[in-house]
């Protein structure tokens, strides 16, 4: 396989025969292009195509929104003239990327070789995100190891559970306008060090609230005084579904018992102003007491979710294995 940069020169041939020419094996062979900015209609096009293939979007909503940005990295594996595979990496710090791959079914068995070319471009430590069965096994072969577990939990709606909001915090509203700061400061402390969700910049919630199912009426916001102690950002995604986008309180108040209000209140404002019949989220499979207390209130695993590292750039955390039950 041959890495091809945007403009169609190939940087490497790593499995041409002896004995002929690479003038006349390279249309044969499958090949990785990069793509630069003015191929994005095409990416979308490919990936509505393969979509047709799964019961949900191949892509989560933040990685979409990246498509033909100069803030990620993307290539496409071409064989037989076709695309059939496309890499989206991202930079989450120096040298430590997030790379998302979406591949035609039938055509994994392409994606081991492929993964070893994008990681040795890109060096440094690197998670590959894989929900299907027949890309985790494309990943195991390469040599990856699952070290994160993103899973989607849901509940039946309403809640049978009631939960006050604790003393000392009000629900109030929230405007772009007057709190768009104090979102963005209680994100960065919330998720301080996560590798997606912290580090919000202006730009990214300002492109956030410019999405089409934007409303300031789905932010609920927790404060204490003139404080933003906690939010519970959600969205209404699908007609029987309401989803908590983001929850995310301060740590200075961790414990507090804010955050089961928040969400029983941001689930309760999805049945009441939308009518949905379940309510989702998404957390980290490694964090016990968010899991727990989801669990608590009666959310059960729907999707699971594998970052897997690739041992050659992999960082000092430890692999796992995916379950397998």
């Amino acid at each position: 396989m041959s890495i091809v940069d945007a403009g169609g020169s190939p940087k490497s041939l790593s499995h041409a025969p002896v004995g002929r020419s690479i003038a006349n094996i390279q249309p044969m062979l499958p090949h990785i292009k990069k793509l630069n900015t003015s191929d994005h209609e095409a990416v979308i096009r490919f990936l509505t195509r393969v979509q047709l293939d799964h019961a949900r979007a191949v892509l989560s909503e933040h990685k979409a929104m990246r498509i033909g940005t100069d803030s990620v990295t993307e290539w496409v594996v071409e064989a037989d003239g076709e695309w059939v595979a496309y890499f989206q990496a991202a930079e989450h710090g120096p040298a430590v990327f997030d790379v998302e791959i979406v591949v035609v079914a039938g055509r994994e068995g392409l994606i081991p070789d492929a993964v070893h070319e994008v990681c040795a471009e890109l060096g440094g430590s690197i998670q590959i995100w894989a929900w299907t069965a027949e890309l985790m096994l494309a990943l195991e072969q390469a040599g990856a190891e699952v070290e994160r577990v993103l899973l989607e939990m849901k509940v039946p709606l309403p809640l049978a559970e009631i939960v006050p909001v604790p003393e000392g915090f009000a629900l109030r509203e929230f405007r772009v306008s007057e709190h768009s700061e104090d979102l963005r400061t209680l994100l960065n402390r919330a998720f301080a060090g996560h590798r997606e969700a912290g580090g919000k910049t202006r730009e990214d919630l300002a492109r956030r609230f410019e999405l089409p199912w934007f409303s300031e009426e789905d932010v609920l916001a927790a404060w204490s005084g003139r404080r933003l102690a906690g939010v519970c950002w959600t969205k209404h995604p699908r007609p029987d579904v309401g989803e908590i986008y983001i929850i995310g309180v301060d740590p200075d108040f961790t414990g507090s018992g804010l955050g089961r209000a928040l969400v029983a209140a941001g689930l309760r404002h999805q049945y009441d102003r939308y009518q949905v019949t379940s309510g989702s989220l998404w957390t980290e499979e490694d964090n016990a007491r968010a899991v727990g207390m989801y669990r608590s209130m009666g959310f059960t695993i729907a999707f699971e979710n594998y970052a897997y590292g690739i041992p050659t750039a992999r960082s000092s955390s430890g692999s796992r294995r995916r379950s397998t039950g």
